[in-house]
């Protein structure tokens, strides 16, 4: 699950909005948010591209990514 704040927080800090990622990432800006937003599926490899894009270090990916949220 993808840690939205943090993942907002990054675009922000990088000057991305979703019109400007969503054609590096292959999909429209709409689809964009519902990846951001958890409301669709975010692949590896669309993963891998987030953190090219947003210089996420590899030991970053698991606070941008694999984020739980509690009940």
């Amino acid at each position: 699950m993808i840690n939205t704040q943090k993942l907002k927080g990054r675009m922000t800090e990088k000057g991305y909005t979703n019109q400007l990622l969503a054609p590096k990432i292959g999909c429209s800006a709409y689809t964009l948010g519902k990846k951001i937003n958890n409301e669709a599926p975010t692949t590896i490899q669309e993963a891998e591209i987030f953190c090219k894009e947003l210089d996420i270090k590899e030991n970053e990916f698991a606070e941008f990514f694999l984020h739980q949220k509690l009940h």
